[in-house]
């Protein structure tokens, strides 16, 4: 899966800091994703066995993830998730 999530935070300096990644190589290294179509609080995750978790503890192979997830509106609005509730 080649999408890309775009992460913009503002550093310290009040420079902006952006940084691009493969969303599948972000929850390899343990980010939380999320998309335009999910509400505030729904993410995935990728876990250690590979297996991937939402939010709600449903555990899903990644291949039936992204069966789900083929049409066009899927490549682009990914994210890393930031809990809603910082």
């Amino acid at each position: 899966m080649g999408l890309l999530v775009i992460a913009v935070n503002t550093g310290k300096d009040g420079n902006v800091i952006a940084k691009c990644f493969n969303i599948v190589e972000a929850m390899k290294q343990g980010h939380k994703i999320t998309h335009r179509f999910f509400t505030p609080e729904e993410w995935v995750r990728m876990l250690p066995s590979g297996l991937y978790e939402m939010e709600d503890g449903v555990r899903i192979f990644p291949n039936s993830f992204w069966r789900m997830r083929e049409s066009s509106e899927w490549q682009d609005g990914w994210e890393i998730w930031t809990d809603v509730e910082k």
